[in-house]
């Protein structure tokens, strides 16, 4: 597996995970869950470490499934789908790293500016 590959799969998965957790798209799903399974296990869906334990394996084994027959409907498929994930994942990235800047810079525009006069006074 290429560095390309590691990285692909490690954004699918992450991604994978956010659509379940935490996306309207992943609503239904996670009601359904939570309705035919018992309240311990209900929660799980709501765990990003548990729901990216299960991404990991079903992408793991997706992978290795495809690399079977590279030229195959259903690698084009995987790759296609997995792409739609890893698409999730740098998108939540990108707001996370973006609404941090933003705040960083705020923060910096708006905290006291001293003058060395104003220290020589205290």
């Amino acid at each position: 597996m290429t560095l390309s590959n590691i990285l692909f799969f490690i954004m699918a998965t992450i991604g994978l995970t956010n659509v379940i957790v935490e996306s309207t798209i992943g609503e239904l799903v996670r009601e359904l869950w939570q309705k035919h399974t018992n309240e311990f296990i209900g929660e799980a869906i709501n765990c990003h470490q548990c729901v990216g334990w299960w991404s990991g394996l079903l992408c793991s084994l997706v992978f290795l499934r495809s690399s079977e027959c590279p030229s195959c409907f259903f690698n084009v498929f995987i790759i296609v789908i997995f792409s739609a994930f890893a698409g999730s994942f740098v998108c939540t990235f990108e707001k996370v790293v973006r609404k941090y800047l933003i705040e960083a810079t705020i923060y910096t525009m708006c905290r006291p500016i001293h003058t060395e006069e104003e220290e020589d006074e205290h």
